[in-house]
């Protein structure tokens, strides 16, 4: 959920995640946490990321066009420990309880210099398989329905993973104390076209209604004096 709603990733690019994924960079000197979003040829279907490249062979590995071909997501340092936890705890655990489930996890190496003698994928399920989509739509649902939170199982808004990547969007390009830029969020969103990006600066009459009531609140908490409250805008007719 995380990582859908504070770094806009779409549910197959966090079942795609490898340990191999999950590591440190330097950028302008600092050592900086990352993920790596690329596909394999060990990657499910509900494990490819969008618009990046599926290779065919894995002799592709080494060739330009694959090692290009990814995206660099910075994560902040206490979620990179957090997966890092969850890594050592799950894995760890399914290593020993289910090493036949545990051995089915693994995912091709890609990079030169992977020191891993193994990779895995991240997530797993509880019998120690990868996780799937559809194990975790499940889940999900039911979190929502306890949440009571209305699911529209009927209509294509049923994907409730793609909301957290929506509340992404939308957080940073309307609710933000500083709302980024049509471009600024197509990058971060990984979107080929801007048109895409420009679905989220096109605001609902309820959403316009909460942005107006936002803006008149800061106005009042800036001005207090602005506020009528009822009964003192009333004119006196003796002046």
């Amino acid at each position: 959920m995380r990582l859908g709603y504070g770094y806009g990733l779409r549910l197959g690019e966090i079942l795609g995640l490898t340990l191999e994924d999950v590591t440190e960079v330097s950028i302008s000197g600092q050592i900086t946490p990352v993920l790596f979003i690329r596909n394999r040829l060990s990657d499910k279907d509900f494990q490819f990321g969008k618009n990046l490249r599926h290779p065919t062979d894995i002799r592709q590995y080494r060739s330009k066009d694959y090692t290009q071909a990814r995206h660099r997501i910075i994560i902040s340092d206490d979620m990179y420990e957090l997966i890092l936890n969850y890594i050592e705890t799950a894995h760890s655990q399914m290593m020993q309880e289910r090493p036949a489930n545990y051995n089915q996890t693994i995912a091709d190496i890609v990079s030169r210099h992977c020191e891993l003698e193994e990779n895995h994928y991240v997530f797993l399920n509880r019998y120690g398989k990868v996780l799937s989509d559809q194990t975790w739509g499940n889940n999900l649902k039911k979190y929502f329905e306890e949440a009571d939170i209305p699911i529209d199982r009927d209509t294509k808004e049923g994907n409730l993973s793609h909301r957290f990547r929506h509340g992404f969007a939308m957080y940073h390009a309307h609710f933000s104390d500083h709302p980024w830029t049509a471009l600024k969020l197509q990058h971060a969103m990984r979107h080929r076209s801007i048109r895409s990006t420009m679905i989220y600066y096109n605001l609902t009459e309820e959403d316009e209604r909460r942005e107006k009531e936002s803006m008149q609140k800061e106005l009042y908490d800036t001005i207090p004096e602005l506020k009528i409250l009822p009964g003192e805008g009333d004119v006196d007719t003796n002046e």
